[in-house]
C-alpha cells in the first residue's frame, strides 16, 4: 500500500535562528535533519487538547539553525465514538455543543466544531508547512470502545434489554453491530475527507460507564469489571473478540479512508487485544482471513505516559511505533515521564537514551499536551502549566527547554520557537 509514512524533503535553510517568522519555518521534512545520533529518521507526534489550545501552537517549533519543523504530525484530541441521545440532552439544557444526533456517531464539541469549521485559519497554515493533522476518535463514556463493535460475547455481556438504560437510547438491542461499525467509519470518513484532513487516530479510553454497573462497563476498555471478572476463560474469549472487532475496525476504515490515510493507534487499552497470537487465523465479515492488522495502520503510540514498551504488537514495525509517551501539558502527574518530583519512571532524557540504546529504531515519538507559550505562563486550573521539572539540571524547564533537552539527547539539536504565539481566541464551550 501507498501509504504516506515519510516527511517532505524540503532544503534546509541555515539561517539565524532570531531572523526567522513563523511563516518561513519551512516542513517537517529534511531526512538529514530528522535523524537520530544513530542515523535513523524518527518523526513526531503531538496530540493537541483542542478544549484549551489551539492546534497551531505545534508551529514555529523547529531544529535551531535549519527552519525544519519538529512536528511531524498533529491529532485533533479529539472527537468522540458516542452512544447517547444530544437531542434529548440538549432539550434538557445541556451546553456545549449543537449536535442532535442519537445512538452510535461521530460527535463534536463546541470547541473541536469551531476549529473544523474554521480550518483555513486552524488547520489549513498546518498542512500547508507539511504537518499532517489527524481527527482524534475517543470514547465518551458509553460503553463503547473500538473493540466493542461485534457479535459474541459482547451480547452476553452488556444487557442491552432495559430499554431505559442511558447508554442505550435506542433500548431493547445490543446496539454495537457490524452495522453500526460500518455506519461510524463511513461518517468519520466521509468528515475526514470534507474537512480536507489527514487521517485518523484512534483512542479505546473513556469508554467506560463510569460508576454503572460492573456489567455495563465497556468491554474491551475495562475488561476484567465487564461480568467476567472470576471466569479468566471467558474473559480471555472476550478480549480474542475485542481483536478480532478492532481488526474488522481498521479493515474497514483502511477501505473507506483509502490507501494514502493516515491511520493512527492510541495504545492506551488496545494494546493487549492489538496483540495476534502467533499461528492465528483470524477470519472478518468479509471472508478474508488475516494473520496479523500490521498493514491497516500506519503507526501506533505507547499511551502510558513513562511506561517503556519495547516489543510493538502484532508484528507491526518498530520504524512505525512510538515505545513512550510523553506528556508534555505540565501536569504534576506520577505517571508521567517529567518531574520526579514523586518520582516519575523516566525523566525527559531518559527517554531520548533508551531510544538511542535500542538495537531495533524507532520511526516516531509521541507527545501530549502542547500548549501556547501564553497559556504555558499561567496557572490553569490547578496545575501551572508547563512548569517542567528537570531532575538533572535541578530547574524548572519551559516548554520549550523541555522539547529542546529531548531533542539535544535524540537528535543532537536544539529546538527554538520563531514567530507568533497562538493562545486560545474562541470561546471555550
Amino acid at each position: 500500500m501507498n501509504y504516506k509514512l515519510t516527511a517532505v524533503l524540503l532544503a534546509a535553510l541555515t539561517l539565524a535562528a532570531g531572523c526567522r517568522a513563523a511563516s518561513q519555518v519551512k516542513g517537517n521534512g529534511l531526512a538529514a535533519i530528522k535523524q537520530d545520533r544513530n542515523g535513523n529518521v524518527i518523526e513526531n507526534i503531538v496530540y493537541i487538547e483542542v478544549n484549551n489550545d489551539d492546534p497551531r501552537v505545534a508551529l514555529g517549533y523547529a531544529f535551531e539553525n535549519t527552519g525544519i519543523q519538529f512536528f511531524d504530525y498533529v491529532v485533533l484530541f479529539a472527537a468522540n465514538l458516542r452512544n447517547r441521545d444530544c437531542k434529548a440532552e440538549l432539550e434538557a439544557g445541556e451546553t456545549g455543543h449543537d449536535c442532535t444526533k442519537r445512538g452510535v456517531h461521530l460527535h463534536y464539541n463546541g470547541n473541536l466544531s469551531h476549529i473544523l469549521e474554521n480550518r483555513d485559519k486552524y488547520i489549513k497554515p498546518l498542512q500547508d508547512s507539511g504537518i499532517k493533522v489527524l481527527l482524534g476518535l475517543l470514547g465518551d463514556w458509553g460503553g463503547v470502545g473500538f473493540g466493542s463493535f461485534g457479535s459474541w460475547p459482547m451480547e452476553d455481556v452488556y444487557p442491552w434489554t432495559t430499554a431505559g438504560n442511558p447508554a442505550n437510547p435506542q433500548g431493547g438491542a445490543y446496539p454495537y453491530t457490524v452495522e453500526a461499525r460500518r455506519a461510524f467509519i463511513e461518517e468519520a470518513a466521509a468528515e475526514v475527507k470534507r474537512l480536507g484532513l489527514d487521517g485518523i487516530d484512534i483512542d479505546d479510553e473513556w469508554g467506560s460507564g463510569g460508576d454503572w454497573p460492573a456489567n455495563q462497563k465497556g468491554l474491551c476498555i475495562y475488561p476484567d469489571q465487564a461480568g467476567y471478572y472470576d471466569d479468566r476463560t471467558a474473559e480471555d474469549a472476550a478480549w480474542a473478540r475485542c481483536g478480532v472487532n478492532l481488526a474488522n475496525f481498521l479493515v474497514n476504515a483502511r477501505d473507506a479512508l483509502g490507501p494514502d490515510a493516515i491511520i493512527n493507534v492510541y495504545e492506551y487499552n488496545s494494546a493487549r487485544y492489538m496483540n495476534i497470537p502467533a499461528n492465528t487465523r483470524i477470519m472478518l465479515e468479509n471472508g478474508r482471513f488475516l494473520t496479523t492488522i500490521n498493514g491497516y495502520y500506519d503507526y501506533s503510540v505507547e499511551a502510558v505516559y513513562g511506561a517503556w514498551s519495547t516489543d510493538g504488537y502484532n508484528g507491526h514495525p518498530h520504524m512505525r511505533y512510538a515505545p513512550v509517551g510523553i506528556d508534555i501539558a505540565g501536569e504534576d502527574n506520577p505517571s508521567s515521564p517529567r518531574p520526579p518530583i514523586r518520582g516519575a519512571p523516566l525523566t525527559i532524557a531518559e527517554c531520548a537514551r533508551m531510544e538511542l540504546a535500542v538495537k531495533r529504531p524507532y520511526g516516531v515519538n509521541m507527545f501530549y499536551g502542547l500548549r501556547s507559550h501564553e497559556a504555558a505562563a499561567r496557572p490553569y486550573g490547578k496545575e501551572a502549566h508547563p512548569k517542567l521539572w528537570d531532575a538533572e539540571e535541578k530547574r524548572l524547564l519551559t516548554q520549550t527547554e523541555y522539547l529542546s533537552l529531548f531533542s539535544e539527547v535524540l537528535y543532537g539539536r536544539k529546538i527554538v520557537y520563531y514567530g507568533k504565539d497562538f493562545p486560545q481566541d474562541w470561546t471555550r464551550r
